[in-house]
């Protein structure tokens, strides 16, 4: 009888990518400061918002752009941090 071979353990692709910058607002109270990079993905400390102003470096130019249009999905999250940031929030 031939041995079945098992199957070759496949590499699955991380959900996020490693270095990622942020995008978002700086506040004094805030450790996220904009443009600052982070080596190992998405911080688990930020909010919801914030989370989602964690962009691949490589997108950085594009993500510039669509921040000066208003109306943009990134810049509604953008307006998102700051309105949660006066509200009291983290």
């Amino acid at each position: 009888m031939a041995r079945k071979k098992a199957p070759a353990a496949k590499v699955v692709a991380e959900a996020q990518p490693k270095q990622v910058i942020y995008v978002g607002p700086s506040f004094r109270d805030s450790r996220f400061k904009t443009y600052m990079v982070f080596r190992d993905g998405v911080p688990e400390d930020a909010t919801d918002a914030e989370k989602k102003l964690f962009v691949p470096i490589s997108k950085l130019e594009e993500v510039r752009k669509a921040l000066t249009q208003k109306g943009s999905a990134m810049r509604i999250f953008f307006e998102d941090v700051v309105k949660e940031h006066d509200k009291g929030g983290k």
